[in-house]
């Protein structure tokens, strides 16, 4: 079962091994690993959960998408099933409910600009 990411290329699917450091390593850059934010509750299936770079905003990372409820998310996105405290590999429903609700932005643009 997949994971999703989300960037200036649109939606990619992944099978890898859903770690810690991979997370870190693919909301961030090559150069850093980021700290990981994750945003609840912005889809009609509640487990499903965005993670972000918590300081993308002041890296000034470019806008990728809004959500529903007009959250703005920078940066490479995330997208898992959440578990209690644990992250999880999507559902395909779950993956087609991600496409249908997240409004990609594109071309992409910095916050601010």
């Amino acid at each position: 079962m997949p994971f999703l990411t989300v960037n200036n290329s649109g939606f990619a699917i992944c099978e890898q091994k859903l770690t810690l450091e991979l997370m870190q390593q693919l909301v961030g850059n090559p150069e850093e690993i980021a700290f990981i934010d994750a945003v609840y509750h912005q889809f009609s299936d509640k487990s499903i959960v965005i993670l972000v770079d918590d300081d993308g905003i002041r890296k000034r990372l470019p806008l990728v998408a809004i959500t529903k409820k007009k959250i703005k998310l920078v940066g490479q996105l995330v997208i898992v099933h959440v578990i209690g405290s644990d992250f999880f590999h999507l559902t395909q429903k779950q993956v087609s409910i991600v496409k249908r609700e997240l409004t990609l932005v594109l071309p992409l643009t910095k916050l601010g600009d």
